[in-house]
């Protein structure tokens, strides 16, 4: 049996029996298991390249750091927003890794160039590259790629700097990940756009500091985990920069790559940088009615700060005379209110930028209240500007997380705590 016999058999089985099993003859049982398990892992991650045979795959960290199908193919669809055809010449990833944004990206461009450091990366990307459908792109191993490699007029470079150090654990600031991008600043001005993917966790003011010439900054969820932040950089761009607020899900996902007009299925809330945390808000009262609306904003939202402003820009979609427009609980919490009656529509377009619930009692910490929420038995807690932990309230209240009610503790607009009984809208 050769490997790949043995791998289309087992590639749905369960890796860790197959190593306690026997290998057949002329079977590496050890690459096999790695090959079925990154299988396994794309299926999920990856649906484009699951379904395509021959590839290789590295071991399981490798499969688990890379980008997803989703954050891939949103880059692609900014990259042909942001670049007529014409200026689509050349493209180098610096940073290539399992090069998923990579066979995302270089459609889109005549030439494209694929850097790493990692010789086994390099050998995947060698292998996999054609089956992908990009025969024609340029495989260089260096860790110290020359600026004449990629520092040129009219190129555009991807960077995904490794976040993690030489002990494997985690960075979040840019000087130290690897290559650091602030030593780059200075070698890039000939270029015509650098897209940089960054940590979620990085402190996006302190990195609008350190980079100039960043023109758009994105904050891309995924089924509501915050998963990349990007900058795009134009090196001759001067100004604030457009918040872009991403938030992806697995039903929104292009089919094949987009090489020709701009097409976003992505929903996104976009905010210039002067606009954040400027919206005016009005307060919601204390006492909230049985069937209102709560909004509860996404990842996406919270870590560009732009909550405030996107409650306000409702407005627009909202009849004003009627009052259809988002109220805030209290200025620290980050829970918005909407009149039930006039809601459904609004629930509509919230529903793609956080969580929508209907409200059905609003609960006081007496004992009565607290007798109640035991009956539950299951519930999903929240805490949203309330001191404490979730998990010690939960054991206050004796519930276990799951169920269909869902429950945020929080603070309202008069100082008062309150305990929000909610189900998800039905819409």
């Amino acid at each position: 049996m050769t490997n790949e016999e043995y791998i289309t058999l087992h590639r749905e089985s369960d890796v860790r029996s197959l190593m306690l099993g026997k290998a057949p003859d002329g079977v590496d049982l050890l690459w096999c298991a790695r090959q079925i398990e990154g299988w396994q892992i794309a299926r999920r991650k990856l649906p484009r390249w699951a379904a395509t045979p021959g590839l290789h795959y590295p071991p399981r960290l490798g499969m688990e750091q890379c980008s997803s199908t989703e954050t891939a193919l949103y880059k692609q669809a900014q990259l042909t927003r942001l670049l007529k055809p014409a200026e689509r010449t050349r493209l180098v990833d610096l940073t290539g890794g399992l090069a998923v944004d990579f066979s995302a990206l270089a459609p889109l461009f005549h030439q494209a160039t694929y850097v790493e450091m990692l010789p086994h990366l390099c050998e995947l990307a060698r292998h996999n590259l054609p089956l992908l459908g990009l025969p024609g792109a340029t495989v260089v191993n260096t860790s110290t790629p020359a600026p004449g490699l990629w520092a040129k007029s009219g190129t555009v470079v991807f960077l995904d700097p490794a976040r993690r150090d030489e002990s494997g654990r985690k960075t979040v600031a840019i000087e130290d990940c690897t290559p650091n991008v602030l030593e780059l600043q200075d070698l890039w001005a000939p270029c015509r756009m650098i897209v940089i993917k960054l940590s979620p966790m990085l402190d996006i003011a302190g990195a609008l500091s350190r980079i100039g010439g960043v023109r758009e900054v994105h904050v891309v969820s995924l089924r509501g985990e915050c998963r990349e932040l990007l900058l795009v950089i134009e090196p001759d761009f001067r100004g604030d920069p457009i918040f872009h607020c991403a938030s992806l899900s697995s039903s929104v996902v292009a089919d094949g790559p987009a090489t020709g007009e701009y097409s976003d299925p992505f929903p996104t809330f976009v905010c210039p940088a002067g606009d954040r945390q400027r919206g005016n808000v009005p307060s919601a009262p204390p006492v909230l009615a049985p069937g209102a609306l709560l909004f509860e904003p996404g990842p996406a939202l919270l870590k560009a700060g732009c909550q405030d402003t996107f409650a306000v820009s409702l407005a627009q979609h909202a009849d004003q005379e009627n009052g259809a427009y988002l109220k805030k609980l209290h200025p620290m919490t980050n829970l918005f209110i909407c009149d039930g009656g006039k809601a459904t529509g609004v629930a509509e377009i919230l529903a793609p930028h956080g969580r929508v619930f209907a409200l059905e009692e609003q609960l006081d910490f007496g004992k009565q209240t607290l007798k109640k929420v035991k009956d539950f038995r299951r519930a999903n807690l929240t805490l949203r500007n309330f001191p404490g932990t979730a998990e010690a309230l939960r054991r206050r209240l004796h519930i276990v997380d799951g169920g269909d009610i869902f429950l945020f503790a929080t603070t309202l607009s008069d100082q008062s705590h309150a305990i929000l009984q909610c189900r998800k809208w039905r819409f």
